[in-house]
């Protein structure tokens, strides 16, 4: 089985959710959007230490920057956003993916405020599993 990258998913779960619940012509209007915690990037192997050692410092600055911000540790990857202020926690994974610690805090943490939260390793999988919040997100439940 062909190895699908995190992003990929993520991109293909937005697109598609945006085009069926979040455009001008929706009623209600749902929001969805990434959560960006923390970056980093593969150098090359072929650069000198000397930059890479002066790429992750920068990388590391803006981290911590990030962090003051407000970044938290084991927020999920996308948030949706629907009527009464309810919001639908999605953490994407790739098939072999697991949870970090944070993240399975995280999700007990927004299970205890009654939010939801669900963990999904595809597109069909999101779309399996959305079934199960639409109406709440929609108001309807």
């Amino acid at each position: 089985m062909k190895h699908i990258p995190e992003t990929v998913v993520q991109q293909s779960i937005y697109i598609d959710f945006n085009n069926k619940y979040c455009l001008k012509r929706h009623e209600p209007r749902l929001i969805i959007y990434a959560v960006t915690n923390g970056f980093g990037i593969n150098l090359p192997k072929e650069m000198p230490a000397y930059w890479v050692k002066i790429v992750n410092n920068e990388i590391s600055k803006i981290n911590q920057l990030h962090v003051k911000l407000g970044m938290l540790a084991g927020v999920s990857d996308l948030k949706i956003e629907g009527m009464y202020g309810r919001v639908l926690s999605v953490e994407v994974k790739t098939e072999t993916g697991v949870q970090s610690e944070a993240q399975i805090k995280m999700e007990a943490r927004v299970n205890e405020l009654k939010g939801r939260y669900i963990v999904v390793r595809s597109l069909l999988d999101f779309n399996l599993q959305i079934s199960d919040h639409i109406e709440w997100l929609l108001g309807k439940e």
